[in-house]
């Protein structure tokens, strides 16, 4: 190293910045030179562990782009087998609001849900879940309809057969009208004069979404005022939202919002009643039942709304079939595939169960760990027993039987009455002929408790 100046200077180094002019005591050493002569110094060899390695030029965008090229055929793949697990990298957060302190109807808002329609589809037919949308075109519907506003007339009036009023009242979609086709097990656990705990009356059409719903408890399938009747049910059972997932494709928070509109809609037309929220039972339309796959998609069979490559249109039983190992139910062409639901359903389910907590007379009931073949399976072995859902789907016969044994335990913690097994009248109604009668100390909220 050659040092030169113009003119004598004096240089002069602490040791602590250069050892080199250090003299051996560790002092201040000064050094003269002329400026016609030159200095070498000598050459210092540093230490491996002293030598600073010169910081490398990075490209940020040539880093970006290897990590792009790297992660690509993982989502390539992802598309391809139609795997959805909830730790999806590429999906933005599903629900941007809160809704644990709604408590009323002005507290919803669809306006503020950008995205209306799934991540699986860029357009959809999903309705606003705000209003109420009655499914006029469909005359087996507005029979189906009219049904059910004279099942609850007979009923609340105690004019049918001398069993009282209902002390349970379930509203929803097709899993609700299903329990018709089982009326025995329907009655040996919710008509006292067939054996069963309570008296209850399901009112239920398949493929209705929230707004159908919304609608008909606006039109006659719930009274204006229960003042004109001597009591009202203890309980109100809610299934819906299977549909707006499956059917309509909405976006899980509208879905949550749809919900929670009919919840307040029951609280507001009563005054004691507790709201159970059913959450959504799972439902695949993988042929081999497992949940976190997608499936092969009929659309003859399962009325599919156009943008995921199907025809729109609703099969008024609701049924999806039992695929078979060409993923067809009558031996027609499969036109689409689909990718799971079940990531969308336990987003919608966690909301509702978070909503339930902080809300007063509304409670949440999970059943769907019991229709597994194994609950402790993740991820693409997480699959839903045929003996309980054949179609993955609707609910087989002893699938209702497990269903109604389980809401049968949790209406017995929620209804605790020493009157329920009488047929002459709702046990609501006979206790409060009792000496003492607390409404609180019979019907609790049961909030925290979410598997019977």
């Amino acid at each position: 190293m050659t040092i030169t100046k113009s003119n004598y200077e004096t240089i002069i180094e602490m040791e602590e910045f250069h050892p080199l002019f250090g003299d051996s005591n560790g002092g201040i050493q000064t050094r003269q030179f002329d400026a016609t002569q030159q200095l070498s110094l000598p050459t210092v060899t540093l230490s491996a562990a002293s030598r600073r390695k010169p910081e490398p030029k990075r490209c940020h965008m040539a880093r970006s782009l290897k990590i792009f090229v790297c992660l690509f055929p993982l989502y390539f793949y992802r598309q391809i087998n139609d795997v959805s697990v909830s730790t999806d990298m590429f999906s933005s957060p599903i629900v941007r609001n809160d809704y644990t302190s709604v408590r009323s109807i002005h507290d919803l808002d669809s306006q503020r849900v950008a995205q209306w329609c799934n991540r699986r589809v860029y357009e959809c037919p999903c309705q606003d879940p705000l209003v109420a949308n009655p499914r006029d075109s469909e005359t087996a519907w507005q029979t189906k309809h009219a049904k059910n506003v004279q099942v609850l007339t007979d009923s609340m009036s105690g004019s049918k057969n001398g069993t009282g009023y209902p002390d349970v009242v379930f509203y929803g979609d097709g899993l609700v009208a299903g329990w018709n086709k089982y009326p025995a097990v329907f009655d040996s656990f919710f008509k006292v004069t067939k054996g069963g705990k309570f008296n209850a009356i399901a009112l239920g059409i398949a493929d209705d979404r929230s707004p159908n719903l919304l609608w008909r408890l606006q039109n006659g399938e719930m009274p204006d005022d229960y003042t004109e009747f001597s009591t009202e049910p203890a309980v109100m059972w809610l299934m819906i939202g299977s549909q707006d997932l499956g059917l309509t494709s909405c976006a899980p928070e509208l879905v949550i919002i749809g919900i929670l509109r009919i919840v307040e809609e029951l609280l507001i037309r009563t005054t004691t009643a507790n709201v159970v929220i059913n959450g959504i039972l799972p439902r695949t339309f993988n042929r081999d039942g497992f949940v976190n796959k997608g499936g092969l998609l009929n659309p003859s069979t399962i009325g599919i709304p156009t943008g995921i490559g199907t025809t729109a249109g609703s099969n008024e039983n609701g049924a999806s079939g039992v695929f078979n190992s060409a993923g067809s139910t009558d031996g027609t062409t499969v036109a689409s595939t689909t990718k799971s639901l079940w990531q969308d359903i336990q987003v919608v389910n966690e909301e509702l169960k978070l909503y339930a907590r902080y809300r007063h007379r509304v409670s949440y009931f999970d059943h769907n760990k019991k229709l597994f073949e194994d609950p402790s399976a993740t991820g693409k072995d997480l699959r839903i027993d045929p003996r309980y859902m054949e179609d993955h789907f609707h609910l087989t016969q002893k699938g209702y039987q497990q269903w109604g044994a389980a809401i049968a335990k949790r209406l017995s913690k929620l209804i605790v009455l020493p009157y329920r097994n009488m047929p002459d009248g709702s046990a609501r109604q006979k206790a409060k002929t009792e000496e003492g009668y607390q409404e609180d100390s019979y019907f609790g909220d049961d909030k925290d408790e979410d598997d019977p």
